[in-house]
């Protein structure tokens, strides 16, 4: 299903970078619940901070950092949410979360991002940053009450997408040139759009649903990373749109990928073109949106190493040999556990999509989570309007994986950059 751009994005956005693959022996923040609210605390340095309900248990939630090893879950969460980020560059990810009243959400001075993906709340859900250029996004989250966006003096960037309300939206900006979006959302209330800048509001963008129910949908297959060209790699690699596993009990069909990792360096992804017949346009920028829906039976444990990417290039893919002999991309997508220009890590993606069980000792179950993940910063279609968008695993566990996508859905939102 696609749906066509509209133009007129007057606005620069400056790149957000992920913090990076960093380990901490004490969480640079403080994490407690009050009378049945959690209240989260960041520091003045820069904050990286994943908030999730990986089994959809009421009351339980997991506070960790970007890539922490060991999260904090908490249990009695009854009430509120509510988070409060110093001064400094701050990221917060926000992933199908279960809040039973008001979700509210602070950041200070700094070029902070606020991403809140698959997420319900019960009332209201407030979101406010102050200075800096700073990105907010709600994709696929549910309020019973009002939702409120509002950021401070920067060149911002605010995105509802997917999203329902049964109260008002407000979606403010406020001294700055800023980016508005809301796309495919409904309000029961109605919705306000201002600021106090030279702002740009988009209410379009292409979007691309991909069930693999149906067949492989256009998306493609590719490896790399390993020693020598995929094909010259025997049985260790297998893929195609495969019944799902008998074990999860579920009918259907998903695109399988497989990988041997004996080199502790694999990459296995999915690979779609898009261009002007989905409404893209020559030269645009856009902010790359992703819903995925995968089933794998890649362990929880934190120190297994399998990192689901995303994410999209103007540039057809092509592989080479690098001095080592083994098998790259010409695609800015970091490796293992960092995150590249072009394509970075989803948090709580894939070994972080559900909490460790001692069960897991003997076997790997198969489990299906869902993950939204929203690109740091814009990708620009190439001169004939093209753009390829990727998902896959980088991996560095020498073992065996199993993945089956099962949805992947994109959103393109059109952005003035200049």
């Amino acid at each position: 299903m696609t749906s066509k751009t509209q133009s007129g994005w007057s606005s620069r956005i400056e790149s957000l970078e992920v913090r990076r693959h960093f380990a901490v022996a004490t969480p640079p923040f403080d994490a407690r619940v009050e009378n049945g609210s959690l209240i989260v605390t960041g520091t003045a340095a820069d904050d990286a901070i994943v908030i999730d309900n990986p089994e959809g248990a009421a009351g339980m939630v997991r506070v960790m950092t970007y890539s922490d090893n060991w999260p904090r879950v908490f249990t009695g969460v009854t009430r509120d949410v509510r988070v409060d980020l110093g001064d400094g560059d701050n990221q917060l990810f926000v992933e199908a979360l279960l809040v039973r009243r008001d979700l509210r959400i602070r950041t200070g001075a700094g070029r902070d991002g606020v991403q809140l993906g698959g997420t319900s709340v019960g009332r209201d859900a407030s979101i406010e940053t102050r200075q800096g250029d700073d990105t907010l996004a709600l994709v696929g989250v549910t309020v019973g009450g009002q939702a409120r966006l509002a950021s401070g003096s920067g060149d911002d960037l605010l995105t509802v997408a997917r999203t329902t309300a049964t109260g008002k939206a407000y979606v403010r900006g406020y001294r700055g040139d800023d980016n508005v979006a809301v796309i495919g959302s409904t309000f029961g209330g109605g919705q306000i759009l201002d600021g106090l800048g030279t702002d740009a509001i988009v209410t379009q963008a292409v979007e691309i649903d991909s069930n693999f129910r149906h067949g492989d949908q256009g998306w493609e297959v590719g490896f790399a990373d390993g020693p020598g060209p995929p094909h010259e790699r025997g049985d260790t690699l297998d893929w195609g749109v495969r019944t799902l596993p008998r074990s999860l009990k579920a009918s259907g069909t998903g695109y399988y990928l497989y990988g041997l990792n004996g080199w502790d360096d694999l990459f296995m992804y999915l690979t779609k073109p898009v261009g002007t017949g989905e409404g893209l346009a020559a030269s645009q920028a856009y902010q790359v949106i992703y819903q995925i829906e995968f089933t794998t039976d890649i362990p929880t444990r934190y120190d297994y190493p399998v990192y689901l990417k995303a994410g999209a290039t103007p540039n057809p893919l092509d592989g080479f040999l690098d001095g080592n002999g083994h098998y790259r991309l010409n695609l800015d997508k970091g490796n293992q556990g960092n995150a590249g220009t072009e394509v970075g890590i989803v948090p709580s993606g894939l070994n972080h999509a559900l909490p460790y069980l001692a069960a897991e000792a003997a076997s790997f179950p198969f489990r299906t989570a869902r993950r939204t993940y929203v690109h740091d910063r814009p990708i620009t279609a190439g001169d004939e309007g093209t753009l390829r968008l990727v998902v896959g695993t980088d991996s560095a566990l020498e073992a065996q994986t199993y993945l089956y996508y099962r949805k992947i859905r994109v959103v393109l939102v059109p952005i003035r950059t200049g």
